[in-house]
C-alpha cells in the first residue's frame, strides 16, 4: 500500500527524473515522466505522458466490478500513434467478496506525435447515464534518439 502512495505521489508531482528524454524534448509543463506502469487516483485532471517508441505501457485503475462498474473507452487514441494492447483485471489480495482492485490497461507507442485516450468508469448496461469517473490521457510518443 505504502508503495502504490508513493508511486501516485511521484506520478502526480512531475518527478522529472525518471526520464532521460525530458531534457532533449520540450514538453508541456504539466507532463509526466514516463513510468512503466502508471497507478492513477480518481477524479485527477488530464494526465499528459511522454512514452519512448515502441514502448509498451499501463495505466492501473481503481475497479470493482463487483458494483457492475468497470472502465470503458470513450475516446480511443489514434492507434498509428498508440495501439490499446488489452486490459485486465487484478483483484485485491486477499480476495474477499464485494472487495474491489484494479484494472490495467496496456498500451503500445508504436509512431511518434502526440494523441489522447479517455476511459470512463461506467455500467454499460446504463445507457445515458454519466460516469461515475472518468480519466483523460494524453500521450506524448518520442521518437528515437
Amino acid at each position: 500500500m505504502k508503495r502504490t502512495i508513493l508511486l501516485i505521489l511521484a506520478c502526480l508531482w512531475g518527478c522529472s527524473a525518471m526520464s532521460d528524454h525530458s531534457a532533449q524534448v520540450k514538453q508541456p509543463a504539466d507532463a509526466v515522466p514516463f513510468p512503466q506502469e502508471l497507478q492513477m487516483v480518481p477524479v485527477t485532471p488530464v494526465k499528459v505522458l511522454r512514452i519512448p517508441l515502441g514502448q509498451t505501457f499501463k495505466i492501473t485503475l481503481p475497479s470493482n466490478p463487483t458494483t457492475g462498474y468497470s472502465w470503458q473507452l470513450a475516446t480511443e487514441p489514434d492507434s498509428a500513434i498508440v495501439t490499446t494492447e488489452g486490459r485486465e483485471y487484478r483483484p485485491e489480495t486477499p480476495v474477499r467478496s464485494g472487495s474491489g482492485g484494479h484494472e490495467v490497461w496496456t498500451f503500445k507507442a508504436c509512431g511518434k506525435g502526440r494523441t489522447a485516450v479517455t476511459l470512463q468508469y461506467v455500467r454499460p448496461w446504463e445507457k445515458g447515464q454519466s460516469p461515475a469517473n472518468t480519466n483523460r490521457f494524453e500521450f506524448i510518443v518520442l521518437g528515437s534518439e
